[in-house]
């Protein structure tokens, strides 16, 4: 299956996917926003057929889960209060199975410090679910973990 990403430019880059299917990953979604939180469970749990997924509200509930649980990929919302993102960048990336971070950002010009900082994928969180989905589809691709790889 091949997936249309656009950053906004004029440049579009086509990725190979794997197909719609049950994936085994640890997902752990950190915003402030419980409704966003649940939202986006709700979604990935629906359209990837995920079997787990843990939802952080705060820096130190991230860190907490994110050391007890090993997520495959985590889900940060780059406003997130607390400590800088970098620091908690490092932190994950420190962690035992070195979690993909997909950043989610509210505003397109986080992007470029969000990579910067160590995170692994950025996500505009005003482009439509299926970016986000796509997103998530090329870090289990590339963590090799998705089924029909």
């Amino acid at each position: 299956m091949q997936t249309f990403v656009s950053d906004g430019s004029d440049l579009t880059l086509v990725v190979a996917l794997p197909e719609p299917g049950r994936y085994s990953m640890r997902i752990l979604v950190a915003d402030l926003n419980a409704a966003v939180r649940s939202a986006v469970t709700m979604y990935l749990q629906s359209t990837l057929e995920l079997d787990t997924v843990w939802e952080a509200g705060d820096d130190e509930d991230l860190l907490a889960q994110a050391e007890v649980f090993c997520p495959d990929i985590v889900l940060l919302d780059w406003g997130l209060p607390g400590p800088a993102q970098a620091e908690w960048l490092a932190s994950l990336h420190a962690l035992h199975g070195t979690p993909s971070v997909i950043v989610l950002g509210s505003r397109l010009e986080q992007q470029q410090d969000a990579l910067a900082a160590g995170g692994d994928y950025f996500v505009y969180k005003g482009d439509p679910p299926a970016c986000l989905l796509a997103t998530m589809r090329l870090a289990m691709a590339d963590r090799g973990a998705g089924q029909g790889l």
